[in-house]
């Protein structure tokens, strides 16, 4: 009982640590994919690393944060 305890004390304090990076590659809308939106409509940074200098630029937007994507995904309202 004790180690079970633990076992989630740790997995709690590890799991924002875990959650913190990610990368998405395409989206839906209206249960319709809008295809790889990798450098479309998605600006993708090249790695998950993250930014170890708090006086760069990057850190801000990531690495390549100011350039923009050429399109977006149009939306209407009441979309899901």
């Amino acid at each position: 009982m004790r180690s079970t305890l633990f076992l989630l004390a740790l997995a709690g304090t590890l799991l924002p640590i875990a959650s913190a990076h990610t990368r998405i590659f395409a989206a839906w809308v209206n249960s319709e994919d809008q295809g790889d939106g990798q450098g479309v409509y998605i600006r993708s940074p090249p790695n998950t690393d993250p930014v170890k200098d708090l006086t760069s630029p990057d850190i801000v937007c990531n690495v390549a944060g100011t350039k923009a994507v050429p399109s977006s995904v149009p939306l209407q309202q009441a979309t899901t």
